[in-house]
């Protein structure tokens, strides 16, 4: 999965057609569902909800696959954003770019209807980009249900550097890590 700003791409596969390209990256989110952008949105509230609709809408035709363990989520920093975030916000001794589904919706209830500035020291590094995390987590974890992964693992790749074929092309990347992944 990669998310961007304006839209989000979800691989699962290396041919052309196993993939889907939506416009519910975090920016587009924020324009059609939040109302207050001033505080970060979080399950159970309208906006985050209808995120989820969108999100769900938008990925329905990738294949739910029951053993799929990780969703990589990609995009320029988020193995850096998933490591700083592990630590300031869940308080690990130390970082890990791999959030289960359960601890990536904590997290977005840590910041939920709390200014964004609040929330900054989860990621002291890029300030802005914790403007986006709670659509990101929206993105990600709807999508992580959509194809049955229990969680999402972050890399600073994206699908514009080859993240998708790069995994697919080399899974014994993905195997010395620990991980099983049915989707990409």
């Amino acid at each position: 999965l990669d998310v961007g700003g304006g839209s989000a791409q979800l691989v699962w596969g290396p041919d052309v057609g196993d993939s889907i390209s939506a416009p519910v990256g975090t920016f587009a989110l924020e324009r059609a569902f939040q109302t207050d952008t001033s505080a970060a949105v979080g399950p159970g509230d309208v906006s985050w909800s209808a995120m989820e609709q969108a999100v769900e809408t938008a990925f329905q035709n990738a294949p739910s696959r029951a053993s799929a363990q990780t969703l990589v989520v990609g995009s320029n920093i988020m193995a850096d954003f998933f490591s700083d975030v592990s630590v300031a916000a869940l308080g690990r001794s130390c970082a890990s770019q791999k959030l289960s589904v359960e601890e990536a919706i904590s997290i977005v209830a840590k910041m939920q209807g709390r200014p964004y500035s609040e929330s900054y020291y989860m990621f002291e590094r890029n300030r802005g980009f914790v403007h986006g995390a709670d659509k990101l987590f929206a993105v990600a974890v709807t999508a992580a249900r959509v194809v049955g992964a229990a969680s999402l693992l972050g890399t600073n790749a994206s699908t514009s550097r080859g993240l998708c074929r790069l995994l697919l092309q080399d899974t014994a990347r993905l195997d010395k890590l620990g991980i099983r992944t049915a989707a990409l």
